[in-house]
């Protein structure tokens, strides 16, 4: 098998194609000549099983009619006498069945004319004649011996295996019995035909040999065969016509795909039918187009042309859209090389201003408007601008500041441009104060003569530059040209700035140190009479304080004195005791646990707390000033009327801390108020009012 299979790959195509379509072919034709063959072959039986069956049963009708004697041939057969034969002539008019096979072979032995016969038997002998050829009646008895009723021939077959089969029968149908007949050494393949006579007790047939029955199919299986064979040869001179043609063509296409393989660009094929190959070769001359296309391409990228056009074949085109990814890789690469080179060149062109510019300001530091000149003249022709001014800030007035012009220059030539710039004002002005560049094209005619601090001309595009270092504005640089400026040149005149201001920074730096040293020196010279003073004074403060010491025992005995005779306790700025003496606790009987963390106007009436005067007192205490007056208090549910001095009290921080009181016990004195209060309202009301008004005082 896998050497058949080695040698189907090795065929040439036309012969593979031959071989597969003629297997199929010849198999085909097999497949329908044997069903064709086994149609006919069933027709053929059929047909003969039809005539048998009919034969049959006129023979049957015949040999019945023959049999019986009331039958004129039965009359005319009794005169005979065969002895032999056992056949015997009856005298009576009963007339009992003939055997079929004595009469068959008298009418034989006495050679009788068919003429002269019954119409019976003329009927029999004519179904004889009009039998079909090869098929010989047999009758078969039960014991097994078989006669040919024509040739008187006998055979005895009570041991074949066909007999077994025959014997079995006991109805009027008819069979058909395949089998093999065995004389003379020789073995021969009948059929037969049987039919059960149940009035003989014996069985008629019709017997042939087998090949009999197919005899008319043996011209219908040459033919078949012949047709086959020539259906063969027909169709392979088609095929050969046709797979050659379409070999060819194959064969060419291989090529062509070879090439292509090779790398090899070949030119257009011809193929004039729209066919399958016609689709194919159209599809390699598309793709030959594509590659051919795909070069020219390829060479106009490698010769730098990044804008040729090219079409790919279809959206699916994975080389040609991989050329066009890599164009567009190309051109931006090569934008980035351009880019690179521009910013190579802009970052050149901006080092090496700023070294220039460094040393202008670098020789020019001490004079700012020659400095400012010199800067905005090369600024100017540095990045071909048509004027420009540089704005300092003027802060020598901190409450007039302006920014005041220190150069112009404008059309290759210093312009000497006295101006001073309000913090806000026009454009200059606004850039001041944004810290912002401002940048303007397409400006109208007149549009700088009415904004701008420059003047005369009517450029197109202005540019302003705050000069500022770490966010602090030291002025602004104005310019103006003809043509739009770039952004690397903005960026150029923005760290200009950034130098402007960071010299200016310094300049003035400088001069406030200058100021600074000579104030310092003069201020040497003030401090050494101050230590003089200080040292007198600290003379006099040492006096002062053995002074203040000698005086604080004086008072620390007077408060001693104070804490033993007078009521006295401490409040916070917001009213809460701090400390309180043993005189004001025992008038009031309560200890100091008692009034910690409680506020004086918890003890008080709070329509009294509540009231503007009493808030109007504690603001006035909070800061600094002394309170005297008497009030009423509740402690433990009993009155207490106290006449009291409030003193603010400072810290070592000059901060008011705390609130001295000092108190008098005046509950007798309102004791007796009440009872005078009592005799006359009025008085006691104004009394009241009185006493109000000595609160508020």
């Amino acid at each position: 098998m896998e050497k058949l299979r080695y040698i189907l790959r090795h065929l040439q195509l036309n012969t593979r194609l031959n071989l597969y379509v003629l297997s199929f072919l010849f198999v085909v034709l097999t497949c329908a000549s044997v069903i064709l063959y086994q149609y006919q072959r069933a027709k053929s039986l059929n047909e003969t099983d039809k005539i048998m069956e009919s034969y049959l049963f006129d023979l049957n009708f015949y040999f019945e009619e023959i049999a019986f004697s009331n039958s004129e041939m039965a009359n005319k057969l009794t005169g005979f006498i065969i002895n032999d034969l056992n056949v015997v002539q009856r005298t009576d008019t009963s007339v009992q069945p003939v055997n079929p096979t004595d009469v068959m072979i008298y009418l034989k032995k006495n050679q009788f004319d068919p003429e002269q016969l019954p119409a019976e038997v003329k009927k029999y002998f004519s179904a004889k004649v009009n039998m079909r050829p090869g098929f010989s009646p047999v009758i078969i008895y039960k014991t097994g011996t078989m006669i040919d009723p024509f040739t008187n021939e006998n055979k005895h077959i009570a041991e074949s295996k066909v007999f077994n089969k025959i014997k079995i029968i006991s109805d009027h149908k008819m069979y058909k019995l395949f089998f093999q007949l065995h004389e003379k050494g020789k073995t021969k393949k009948q059929v037969i035909y049987v039919r059960y006579f149940q009035n003989y007790n014996a069985y008629i047939g019709m017997m042939a040999d087998q090949a009999t029955l197919f005899e008319d199919l043996l011209v219908f299986r040459n033919v078949i065969i012949v047709t086959i064979l020539f259906c063969i040869i027909f169709v392979s001179l088609i095929l050969s016509l046709i797979i050659g043609n379409v070999v060819k063509q194959i064969n060419l296409l291989t090529q062509s795909v070879a090439d292509m393989a090779r790398g090899k660009v070949v030119g257009e094929i011809s193929y004039p039918r729209h066919d399958e190959i016609g689709s194919i070769v159209e599809s390699i001359n598309m793709l030959a187009r594509g590659l051919r296309q795909s070069i020219t391409f390829s060479k106009e990228l490698g010769s730098g042309n990044l804008n040729s056009e090219f079409v790919p074949l279809s959206t699916d085109d994975e080389l040609g859209n991989s050329l066009l990814e890599m164009r567009q890789s190309l051109k931006k690469a090569e934008d980035e090389r351009r880019r690179q080179q521009q910013e190579e060149k802009e970052w050149n062109w901006a080092t090496v201003g700023h070294a220039r510019f460094a040393d202008i300001i670098r020789k020019n530091y001490k004079d700012i408007n020659e400095m400012s000149f010199n800067i905005i003249s090369e600024l100017v022709k540095y990045i071909k601008a048509n004027q420009g001014g540089i704005f300092i800030l003027n802060n020598d007035d901190k409450d007039n500041q302006y920014l005041e012009m220190t150069g112009c220059f404008a059309y290759d030539r210093r312009k000497f441009v006295t101006r001073n710039i309000k913090i806000g004002e026009g454009l200059v002005g606004t850039c001041y104060l944004e810290k912002e560049t401002i940048y303007l094209s397409d400006l109208p005619e007149g549009y700088m003569d009415i904004v701008s601090g420059l003047g005369d001309a009517s450029p197109r595009s202005l540019i302003l530059v705050p000069i500022k270092l770490n966010e602090e504005v030291h002025g602004v640089i104005e310019m103006a040209s003809f043509e739009p400026f770039a952004k690397y040149q903005i960026e150029f005149v923005e760290k200009v700035g950034e130098i402007i201001a960071s010299t200016v920074s310094t300049v003035r730096t400088n001069m406030k140190t200058s100021m600074l040293l000579e104030q310092y020196q003069q201020q040497s010279e003030e401090m050494k009479a101050v230590e003089e003073e200080l040292r007198q004074n600290m003379e006099e403060l040492q006096a002062t304080q053995e002074e203040t010491a000698r005086q604080e025992m004086e008072m620390r005995g007077t408060l001693d004195a104070i804490n033993e005779t007078t009521l006295t306790y401490e409040l916070s700025m917001d009213g809460q005791f701090l400390k309180a003496n043993r005189k004001f606790l025992e008038n009031i009987s309560m200890n100091l646990n008692d009034l910690s963390g409680r506020s004086l106007s918890d003890f008080m009436d709070h329509a009294v707390v509540d009231s503007e005067s009493y808030k109007k007192v504690w603001r006035e205490l909070q800061r600094g000033a002394a309170h005297s007056g008497g009030h009423q208090y509740f402690f433990k549910g009993k009155e207490k009327w106290f006449y009291e001095t409030f003193t603010p009290v400072k810290d070592a921080n000059e901060q008011y801390s705390k609130i001295l009181v000092l108190a008098y016990d005046i509950s007798r004195i309102k004791e007796l108020e009440k009872k005078v209060e009592e005799q006359d309202k009025e008085i006691v009301r104004l009394k009241r009012a009185s006493g109000s008004t000595r609160k508020e005082n």
